[in-house]
């Protein structure tokens, strides 16, 4: 069975209080830049090697990739990699 009870002042004023507006541009945003400069310069047949660092993901990687390449008008073509390493050669 589910409780239901009323909320205090404290708790709704933390649910209520406005939120302050980030300055600078978000985690997300910096990645993404980030992503973007690293393919700034590749042109059309140049070949990638990704190294990458533990914790880090190929889909992950591959999908910022796919993404800042879109955003630069590039295309890339993956090919399969084991261990920690991915390659890729712009379209």
């Amino acid at each position: 069975m589910v409780k239901v009870r009323k909320l205090m002042e404290e708790e709704v004023a933390k649910l209520t209080k406005p939120r302050v507006a980030r300055q600078g541009p978000s985690r997300r945003e910096m990645i993404r830049q980030q992503y973007r400069q690293y393919l700034q310069g590749l042109q059309p047949g140049d070949w990638v090697a990704v190294e990458l660092e533990e914790g880090e993901r190929k889909l992950t990687v591959r999908n910022r990739l796919k993404r800042a390449a879109a955003e630069l008008g590039l295309e890339l073509e993956f090919r399969r990699a084991r261990g920690p390493v991915m390659y890729f050669r712009v379209k």
